[in-house]
């Protein structure tokens, strides 16, 4: 059976229906009445509300699907944030800045070290190396970093 078929079938049956109202033709009226009554109240009551409430529903779905992509997109999510500890060994040979701290993922902190009197900087060791007394160090993880100093020696 097609969709044809199924269509003609229905045609069919609507003609059988309206044969035996006419068989009953004190009460075809009043049938007829009561249905257009039942029709107009769907279209009053459900008719455009059920549209819209559809309408209002497909729109949440859009707008949590939007809301959650926008989320990920953009990292609303926070980002993970690592520590970063110096330290100066010897430890009263100088100065290192920042000596610890909470940085983001990411994050670029530039480290300076700066000796005391009779010491000179010689190396940063560690999660840096160099021996330029200010190095960049990129976080991505947890860093440990030693600021080298040496006593000068003069002759």
């Amino acid at each position: 059976m097609g969709v044809l078929d199924i269509f003609r079938k229905k045609k069919t049956d609507e003609k059988s229906a309206q044969v035996k109202h006419e068989t009953q033709p004190g009460q075809q009226k009043q049938t007829t009445e009561a249905e257009k009554e039942r029709k107009i109240a769907k279209k009053k009551e459900g008719g455009r509300f059920s549209w819209c409430r559809r309408l209002l529903i497909v729109l949440s779905i859009i707008g949590i699907g939007w809301a959650i992509w926008f989320a990920i997109q953009s990292s609303c999510l926070p980002s993970p944030t690592y520590s970063l500890s110096v330290a100066v060994n010897p430890s009263d040979s100088g100065n290192a800045s920042p000596s610890y701290g909470s940085y983001s993922d990411g994050a670029q902190v530039t480290l300076t070290a700066a000796p005391v009197p009779g010491y000179e900087f010689v190396s940063w060791s560690g999660d840096a190396s160099g021996t330029s007394p200010t190095v960049t160090v990129t976080i991505d993880s947890d860093k440990e970093v030693v600021a080298n100093f040496r006593i000068i020696q003069y002759t």
